[in-house]
């Protein structure tokens, strides 16, 4: 089966199948299978950090900036707002994405004008809107585009001049700076060098090249910041999750005495930063680190981070009720049949038992995968599947769950899984463990959240569609 595109003329590895997606995932196979978490984590928890400054300046401060925060305080709620936390998610793992993909610093937390982020924003919320008529019409006259016979369809021209020119001075500037010099800095210049080192009959050409850059971007940041966005609503209303989650942050080590072992001061840093000599992981989260030192080049802090139990069971279980991907639709290539594990009840009125039945499907026949009614599901979860539980994942044996570790959060089967789903939850991971020691969230008053699958499942203040996505949250400055 291939996936649905809207826009025919796409050609990165989602929508594409056959010899050309082959083709396109051996490459960033191989530039992520180069490229290990301990090169890109400074760039997660550098914006990380970057992100709970901006916040702690701005609670600080008697009076609330607008652009921060979303509603006003009164002197009873000191040290504490209500932000927009999915806005500024979104602003941070953009900066994050920039600077591990590309080693580019967009700096969107610092400047809420940034052009190229803007211009993701903009086409965002086109796509958002979902298909319509034109973009029907579009997926099969791509012609249409050019024409620019809507507003949307100017939005979107627009938004992706904005993107293509930023993108190819970047690349530009990575292909100059990488002449003899070997990647280890970001994800892009090792794409670049995977493409380099396959045969030339094998290789991705530089508008292939422009399209995976532009991709890993968009979907590298904006997925990962609606999960964020959702973890911190869930946290928000289990107060009891949120209390064992931050205890277990303030009693880990932030790295351990066996990690520094090997160290030396001859690579011109310190041997030992003031993270290090931290007691605990909220000690150490709240020390300014140098961008580079011995313990940084070795990932201590990462590896203190991966071995977080319970904080892997809550991002597991944020996944599993809200996968930023809702569904997906498959097209058949051939004619072919799908398995019952359960028994089915067809349009006629029979039903197909799983030890002896099928559903056939005909070449051409749309194939929905609803992922978030799979991972919702009681058959597969229990009775309380739709409850936020992150402890489930703590069970030494669940013979009744999926065998996969994060259930359909992270693509369409082995062919067409997220390469980066490792460098994804390194991204969240990092942000959860360092805005939980220094911030408190709660449930803004008065505002109730719902979620809407559009192009991603995002948050929406409930009343207030129009509005676009939000996630109002009362965020409190601990001491």
């Amino acid at each position: 089966m291939r996936p649905i595109s809207l826009t025919e003329d796409v050609t990165g590895t989602f929508t594409n199948e056959g010899p050309t997606h082959l083709r396109q995932r051996t490459i960033l196979h191989i530039a992520f299978r180069n490229l290990s978490i301990e090169h890109l984590e400074p760039a997660f928890f550098n914006k990380a950090e970057a992100l709970a400054d901006r916040w702690t300046e701005a609670l600080s401060l008697r009076s609330y900036s607008d652009e921060i925060c979303c509603r006003s305080v009164n002197e009873s709620q000191k040290d504490s707002a209500v932000i927009d936390v999915g806005e500024w998610m979104s602003r941070a793992s953009f900066d994050a994405m920039g600077l591990a993909s590309f080693n580019f610093d967009f700096r969107t937390i610092q400047n809420e004008s940034e052009d190229v982020y803007d211009a993701y924003r903009q086409r965002l919320a086109v796509m958002d809107k979902g298909v319509g008529i034109w973009g029907t019409l579009n997926s099969y006259l791509p012609i249409i585009r050019n024409t620019a016979i809507t507003r949307d369809i100017r939005i979107m021209n627009t938004s992706l001049r904005t993107i293509d020119t930023t993108v190819k001075s970047i690349v530009a500037q990575t292909k100059a700076a990488m002449k003899g010099v070997s990647a280890e800095q970001d994800l892009f210049a090792s794409l670049i060098e995977s493409n380099l080192s396959v045969g030339q009959s094998d290789r991705l050409a530089d508008a292939t090249l422009l399209e995976q850059c532009s991709t890993l971007l968009l979907t590298g940041s904006d997925t990962v910041s609606v999960a964020l966005s959702w973890c911190l609503h869930f946290l928000a209303n289990y107060p009891e999750v949120q209390a064992r989650l931050r205890d277990e942050l303030y009693d880990s080590t932030s790295c351990e005495v066996d990690d520094m072992s090997d160290t030396s001061s001859d690579s011109g840093y310190e041997e030992h930063c003031v993270s290090c000599k931290a007691k605990t992981m909220q000690m150490a989260m709240q020390m300014a680190m140098p961008y580079k030192c011995s313990c940084h080049l070795k990932g201590a802090r990462w590896k203190a981070v991966s071995n977080l139990r319970y904080l892997d069971s809550v991002v597991r279980e944020t996944l599993r009720l809200c996968p930023p991907i809702q569904n997906i639709v498959r097209v058949a290539t051939c004619d072919d049949t799908i398995p019952l594990f359960f028994p089915v009840s067809l349009a006629n009125g029979t039903t197909r038992r799983q030890d002896t039945g099928y559903i056939p499907i005909r070449k051409g026949s749309y194939v929905h995968i609803p992922i978030d009614g799979l991972n919702q599901c009681e058959d597969i979860w229990g009775p309380d599947a739709a409850e936020f539980r992150p402890s489930r994942w703590e069970t030494a044996t669940l013979p009744s769950l999926p065998s996969v570790d994060y259930p359909l959060s992270f693509g369409m089967g082995n062919h067409h899984s997220c390469l980066g789903h490792r460098l994804a939850l390194a991204h969240i991971k990092i942000f959860l463990a360092t805005l939980l020691p220094r911030f408190e969230f709660n449930p803004a008053e008065g505002i109730e959240i719902s979620k809407f699958g559009s192009t991603l499942t995002r948050p929406y203040v409930q009343g207030k569609w129009s509005d676009g996505s939000q996630l109002p949250l009362r965020v409190r400055k601990l001491q």
